[in-house]
């Protein structure tokens, strides 16, 4: 009689190995929640280059009705109101980080190495990502913020001017210059504040075309706040949060799009993190600035393409030096860029945002 086994190396040890790698990272991504494969997330994914060759996606933006439609008997035929689509093309490309161990050095350990390899670099590809998906927030029309020219900043500020708030008052902001416009923010009046979230917020449903928000539980509608822990402290510092987290329903408890969320305000969910840009010395008085971005559906595109193993992310284990070495390697290829929309020949204003520059004071 023969028994029915599967060896260390057969093809189904390896994809269930290949799974609980993506699990595990996936996991370990604060941003999770906002993710998702539809155009009702802050964070669109699209896996159709995970099964397909090819080196880009393109994503269908989508803009919000906004018609009235008609009432009773009116004739529709005729009235129908034209959807508006715009596309973004997300190039990928893959992302790798590896661990070599000598067998001598796992020796001596009292625990194995090799063991505590695996997942330190899903830790790492999850952060890689969760920078990746910061720096594509506070980019220039593509370009990294710092890497950007004054020009293209000025430019940027003109083409998305009711889609950023400098401090306080929308009139902070200097049309076509965006340093004029980061001087105004003060680190006293123009600090995130419940006041700030709610013209943030309005910012997003009044600008044109409207920034959708994302619909969750029983079709409530909600905007996702990623702001700066300096800012977050000086919000928790005012008494109308104070008020209105002590006094508020609990929310959420079946929902994961709650869960760390340093609070509510008026349907914006505030999610704090330190990989929020930190702009030096740029506001009033030399003070920093931090670029919060208030996110509706479809802020971002997160394109994944497949390893040559078939899988989002694998790992791969490897001998070297007649086996005196052991290494593992992780690899994902994906490409992250904030979602953009162009309806004339200028350049493209950005889609599912509103960039918030707040007071930053530092500590």
């Amino acid at each position: 009689m023969a028994d029915s086994t599967i060896a260390t190396g057969d093809a189904v040890t390896a994809e269930q190995f290949m799974d609980s790698a993506f699990r595990e990272y996936r996991d370990k991504l604060v941003t999770r929640p906002y993710m998702g494969l539809t155009s009702e997330f802050p964070i669109q994914v699209n896996q159709e280059l995970a099964k397909a060759k090819g080196d880009a996606i393109s994503f269908n933006l989508t803009g919000a009705l906004t018609g009235a439609g008609v009432t009773g008997a009116t004739t529709l035929e005729g009235a129908e109101e034209a959807q508006t689509y715009f596309a973004h093309r997300v190039v990928i490309d893959q992302k790798r980080n590896a661990v070599r161990i000598p067998w001598m050095s796992e020796q001596r350990a009292p625990f194995a190495l090799m063991q505590e390899a695996k997942p330190a670099l899903t830790t790492w590809l999850a952060q890689k990502v969760e920078d990746d998906i910061f720096a594509a927030l506070s980019t220039i029309n593509g370009v990294a913020y710092g890497a950007a020219s004054e020009g293209q900043k000025d430019q940027w500020v003109l083409d998305n001017t009711d889609r950023v708030l400098y401090g306080a008052a929308v009139a902070n902001h200097v049309s076509g210059d965006s340093s004029t416009s980061l001087l105004t923010v003060d680190g006293t009046t123009d600090i995130l504040n419940v006041a700030q979230i709610s013209l943030a917020k309005r910012r997003a449903q009044l600008c044109n075309p409207k920034i959708r928000p994302i619909r969750i539980q029983n079709g409530e509608e909600f905007f996702v706040l990623f702001a700066h822990p300096l800012c977050i402290r000086d919000l928790k510092n005012t008494t109308e949060w104070q008020a209105a987290q002590r006094d508020a329903m609990p929310r959420g408890t079946d929902n994961p799009i709650f869960t760390g969320m340093a609070g509510i305000w008026d349907g914006v969910i505030i999610k704090e993190t330190p990989k929020v840009l930190l702009l030096s010395g740029v506001g009033a008085a030399g003070i920093d600035v931090a670029m919060n971005s208030l996110c509706g559906a479809q802020a971002l595109l997160f394109a994944q393409g497949g390893t040559p193993k078939g899988f989002v992310t694998d790992m791969v284990e490897e001998e070297f030096d007649y086996g005196d070495k052991t290494g593992v390697a992780i690899r994902s290829v994906y490409g992250i860029e904030k979602a953009r929309f162009q309806t004339n020949a200028t350049n493209p204003a950005q889609h599912g945002v509103v960039s918030v520059f707040s007071a930053a004071v530092a500590d």
